[in-house]
């Protein structure tokens, strides 16, 4: 099957100077002398200040770096037009588009590869503000330009979704990033059904080696040791085996490629891995600087009864605090999402009982989910004695 890709073709790249756009517009460079447009939201120089600006600007100067790129790809025999815009601010997309298609020729294909790393922590501490603007490059940026390039007809529309979309709990404390890349995968089944004509697909990538934000991303939870669950296994792809894997889908003849996922390992293996590292996080939470009891509010009583007792030891297990009372809440004393996983697997565990994360978030005390507690097993015991009472009507029917 002939590829999507074309010789010389027009191919915008969204999030142009980041890893994956920048290896993606080599590849295109060296393969294709496409004519290239590499969107970004930062400010670049026209062409003409390019040597003055390397000539006054150190090396590792960003734009210094970014100009040296450019020029690269023209070495290799593309045309490049860089573009600073906000990919979901429509007016600027639209003003940008026009320009480009002015310069190149309509366009063929779409690398929207443009993201944001999601550092807003877990879901009860964001505000909205704080997850649209993660969401915004990849759920409105997507709408944006199907709207903008609506009527241009494409070959292809490529979208950079994330395995975090496919094993959610690998992303703890990201739900933004996970939505969005969510968005994408169902994007991808929509316009597909929207816009038959064009090739539509989102890919699941599973973390690049040297290139993109999971580099960054590992550099900041090293720095600030965070305790998120983000899988680092060292399985991570080249850039070389990503655009292989680019070339592949682009040249399959199928179109149903709908979602393509991407991953270098097993993925029933790496959904056990995640549920094992969950409960091995544990060990985090009991190291030596266990803390005592902050000063809350709430008056310290202590547990009344053996049950009350054990949930106490769990809540010291899970937070690495002592001295804690059967009133003080969950969060006051420094839990969280990831936490409260552990902490509903403990007691589970303790009291066979069904409780989940969600119900972490209503019965924030051990005097509530004692109370819980009571009440699954007094219901428990109740739907045991009616099974047992009808039981005893059909064997007097069979008498």
């Amino acid at each position: 099957h002939t590829s999507r890709l074309k010789e010389e073709g027009v191919y915008l790249i969204t999030g142009g100077f980041g890893g994956m756009g920048l290896t993606i517009a080599r590849h295109l460079a060296e393969t294709l002398k496409a004519k290239i447009i590499l969107l970004g939201r930062s400010l670049f120089p026209p062409k003409e200040e390019w040597e003055d600006w390397l000539n006054h600007h150190e090396q590792d100067n960003p734009i210094s770096c970014k100009i040296r790129e450019v020029k690269l790809l023209e070495e290799l025999g593309a045309e490049v037009l860089v573009i600073s815009a906000n990919v979901a601010d429509y007016q600027q997309l639209k003003i940008s588009l026009v320009r480009a298609q002015k310069l190149f020729g309509n366009i063929n294909g779409v690398f929207h590869t443009a993201g944001l790393a999601d550092y807003e922590g877990f879901i009860q501490k964001r505000t909205k503000e704080m997850t649209d603007s993660i969401l915004a490059p990849k759920v409105q940026g997507t709408l944006e330009i199907a709207r903008v390039l609506d009527g241009v007809k494409l070959d292809f529309f490529i979208l950079f979704s994330s395995l975090a979309s496919v094993l959610c709990q690998s992303k703890l404390g990201q739900v933004g990033y996970v939505a969005a890349n969510k968005f994408l995968d169902a994007f991808a089944y929509a316009q597909n059904k929207i816009m038959p004509d064009t090739f539509t697909a989102s890919i699941n990538w599973d973390d690049w080696a040297e290139v993109g934000m999971s580099v960054e991303s590992r550099k900041r939870i090293e720095k600030i040791k965070s305790y998120s669950l983000d899988l680092e296994l060292n399985h991570d792809m080249l850039p070389s085996e990503g655009v292989e894997v680019i070339d592949r889908i682009l040249g399959s003849s199928s179109s149903s490629l709908q979602q393509v996922i991407v991953s270098t390992q097993d993925l029933t293996w790496l959904k056990s891995q995640i549920t094992e590292i969950i409960s091995d996080t544990e060990d985090i939470f009991k190291q030596e600087n266990k803390y005592s009891r902050p000063k809350l509010e709430t008056t310290y009583i202590a547990p009344r009864n053996q049950q009350e007792k054990t949930l106490v030891d769990i809540f010291e297990i899970v937070l690495g605090c002592t001295q804690i009372g059967i009133n003080d809440d969950f969060f006051e004393l420094g839990g969280d999402s990831l936490i409260g996983t552990m902490l509903t697997a403990k007691i589970k565990q303790a009291f066979t009982v069904n409780i989940n994360i969600s119900d972490v978030f209503t019965l924030t005390t051990v005097a509530k989910i004692s109370e819980y507690i009571n009440s699954q097993q007094k219901s428990s015991q109740k739907d045991f004695q009616r099974i047992s009472e009808i039981l005893e009507q059909v064997d007097a029917m069979e008498d």
